[in-house]
Parts: structure tokens; C-alpha cells; sequence
């Protein structure tokens, strides 16, 4: 309010790192995308600053400085479009500047030789589009138990519904959507060095270069196509079940819907932050060793970390978790209604998965693991059995 754009650039940066939780992580990025030019090149500069008095900076590395023309055009720039434009080109700038290291060097040819297989992009897409009918069995359960909920609890807000929203609640996700696309795919991580490793060049190698880029690319477009029909399904069917018309919708009937939007999304694509994941990252960081180590057998923390998570949540351990801990958290006033019965229907969407499976089993047409008749099973193979 007092225009002290250094200040509040200082304070929204730094909160943007801190917040964990989903609805102060997007309060947070919009904070930063609606400050000034001046706020936006003094956020570069402290970044310039910390990496030119880095005690560890790679050997070689010279003091890096933001070029004047690109500044001039950032203080100059009016529209939002322009400003982004001249921001990203500060951040190429930056990230031109910084040297890679030898195991910079390693560490992407490791991750390029995993995850540049034909099988790892399959895979991924299997992944996410798997998910997809247990998200909307789901939600189906949900809007069930929330309806019957709200029904004896006025001040309940629902967050989904099974009507189909209207067209206007469908554009409104779109716009939704565009707006907050690039802090969706960061997965809230706002560090600004995060967004300089993107743009970074590691190999002088064009070609080599070339298909690392590509592949990031191509895995990060795999992923936003799913994060993208997530995150605009579960803001147009928060509005619906509320009954908001985007036209008259406040400024905080807009930020819940994106709240919970962008965390369904998230966790759509095992994207959403997890405690163990980041404990894993701090701890690796105590010293080079210690994240060599952890680099080595456990390159990816949060991916994996998240869909062993979701395999608990949708499974029966998540039901009898939510009709028994979770039902005492809310009566103490330690827990949202909300939460609880989303982790119901999570429980209850996995055990009717489980219960699938045990029936396909008993009729034969699902198998898992090896039989112990290995004659027969090298047969069963042979005709084209396969196990799962």
C-alpha cells in the first residue's frame, strides 16, 4: 500500500519458499506475479548476489551480472505480457552465465539415460491416465457424502458435485487454468534456482544437449496434459457445487476453488508436497556426501514417495484411518470435515478396488506372481499369459 515494491518483493519471495500448504503456496505466487518490474528485477538481483557470494560456486565461475538492456527492458515493460517476456529473458540471462560441473555434467547424463527410454514416457503417461477413472470414482463418492453432509451442516462449503458445470464455470477454469499454469507446474515450488537449472546449459554438445532439453520437455508436456483436465474439472465443479456464477464470484470464492483445484491436480500427478520428500532433500543437503549417496539410490524423492501415497490412500488402511482417527480429529476441531471425507472416499474408492481385483482373482482372470509350477508357467507364457 505504501508502493515499497523492494520490501514487499522481499516478503512475497520469501514466503513463496516457506509456504507448504497448497492454499498459501498460490496466495503466495500471486503475490509475486502481481508486483512491480522494480520488484520483480530486485528479486533477480538478490539471486545474482547469493550466487556471486557462494563460498562453494563451481571453479571458474565468474561474477555473474544482470545485463543492463534486459534490466532497462523489464523497468520499462507495461503489460503483464511484456513484463513476464522481459522477466524470462532476465532468468536466460542469468542461467547463461552460470557454469555447469562436472557432476552437473554426470547427473544429467544419468537422468537422460532413465528417463529418455521409450518405456519411462509410456509409463508416465500409463501412470497418470490409470489414475484418472480412480479420481473420478472418487469424486463421485465424494460429492455423495458431502451433499448428504451439507444437508445437516449449513455452513459446509461442498468442493464437488456430479451435475455437469455450466459452459461460463468451464471457461472460468480455462482462464483459471492460464493464469496459474506456470506456478501448476513448478508444483509450488517457487525457488527461483529451480527455474535457472531449466534454463541452464549442460553439455556443450549440441545434439546431446538438444535431447535433454527435449526429453525434460517432453516429460513435463506429458504430465500438464493430465495436471491440465485435473485441475480444470475440479475448479469447475467447485464453483458448480457452490452455485457460483463466475461473473459475480468474489476474489475469495475464485482463490478457494484455485486452492483446491491446483491441489487435486497435483496429487492427480503426483506432484503435491510431501513431508517425507522434502525431509529426504534437506537431509541430502547436510553435506556433498551425504547427497551423493541419496542421489544415487533415490534420484527421484517426490514421484515415487507420492504414488506409494496414493496407493495407501486409495486402499482399505485409508478408510478404517478415516472412519476412526480422522472422525475424532474433526469432533477436537483438529480437522476439516472436508479433509475427512475426501479421505473417506479416497478409502473407499480403494477398497472397492481391492475387492475388484479378489473377485477377478476368484474367477481366474487376473493372476499375480510366479507360479510355483514352473513346467506350467513356462507353458501359460508360452500361450501368451501374462501375470497382473
Amino acid at each position: 500500500q505504501m508502493g515499497d515494491a523492494k520490501t514487499a518483493m522481499r516478503l512475497a519471495s520469501s514466503l513463496a519458499q516457506e509456504f507448504t500448504k497448497a492454499g498459501q503456496a498460490v496466495q503466495a505466487a500471486r503475490l509475486l506475479k502481481k508486483l512491480t518490474p522494480e520488484g520483480k528485477l530486485y528479486n533477480a538481483q538478490r539471486l545474482v548476489d547469493r550466487l556471486n557470494n557462494n563460498e562453494n560456486k563451481p571453479k571458474g565461475q565468474k561474477n555473474i551480472a544482470i545485463d543492463e538492456k534486459l534490466a532497462t527492458d523489464l523497468l520499462a515493460a507495461q503489460t503483464e505480457q511484456e513484463i513476464e517476456a522481459a522477466e524470462e529473458a532476465i532468468k536466460q540471462n542469468i542461467a547463461d552465465q552460470i557454469v555447469s560441473t562436472k557432476m552437473d555434467k554426470w547427473n544429467a547424463w544419468r537422468y537422460l539415460s532413465m528417463l529418455g527410454n521409450p518405456k519411462t514416457h509410456t509409463r508416465n503417461v500409463l501412470g497418470n491416465a490409470i489414475f484418472v477413472p480412480a479420481r473420478v470414482f472418487k469424486n463421485g463418492i465424494k460429492a455423495t457424502l458431502e451433499k448428504g453432509y451439507a444437508a445437516n451442516h449449513k455452513d459446509y462449503v461442498r468442493t464437488t458435485t456430479v451435475s455437469k458445470p455450466t459452459e461460463a464455470q468451464f471457461k472460468a477454469a480455462e482462464e483459471s487454468f492460464e493464469r496459474n499454469a506456470k506456478h501448476l507446474s513448478s508444483g509450488g515450488n517457487y525457488r527461483f534456482e529451480s527455474e535457472l537449472e531449466s534454463k541452464q546449459t549442460i553439455f556443450k554438445n549440441k545434439v546431446l544437449e538438444g535431447a535433454r532439453k527435449f526429453n525434460n520437455k517432453a516429460l513435463e508436456a506429458e504430465d500438464m496434459f493430465f495436471l491440465k483436465r485435473a485441475y480444470k474439472d475440479s475448479f469447475a465443479r467447485y464453483l458448480r457445487a457452490n452455485n457460483i456464477d463466475p461473473a459475480k464470484a468474489t476474489a475469495e470464492q475464485i482463490a478457494n476453488a484455485e486452492n483446491y483445484a491446483q491441489n487435486e491436480a497435483w496429487k492427480a500427478t503426483y506432484r503435491d508436497a510431501s513431508k517425507i520428500a522434502t525431509a529426504f532433500e534437506k537431509f541430502s543437503r547436510t553435506n556433498k556426501g551425504t547427497k551423493v549417496f541419496f542421489d544415487a539410490i533415490l534420484p527421484f524423492r517426490k514421484t515415487p514417495i507420492n504414488i506409494l501415497a496414493r496407493g495407501v490412500e486409495y486402499s482399505p488402511v485409508e478408510l478404517l484411518k478415516a472412519v476412526t482417527y480422522d472422525a475424532a480429529q474433526v469432533k477436537n476441531g483438529k480437522m476439516e470435515a472436508q479433509e475427512m471425507i475426501d479421505h473417506i472416499s479416497s478409502g473407499l474408492t480403494g477398497t472397492g478396488i481391492v475387492a475388484l481385483g479378489a473377485w477377478l482373482a476368484s474367477l481366474g482372470l487376473v493372476s499375480g506372481g510366479d507360479d510355483e509350477d514352473k513346467k506350467l508357467q513356462n507353458f501359460e507364457e508360452l500361450q501368451g499369459k501374462q501375470n497382473y
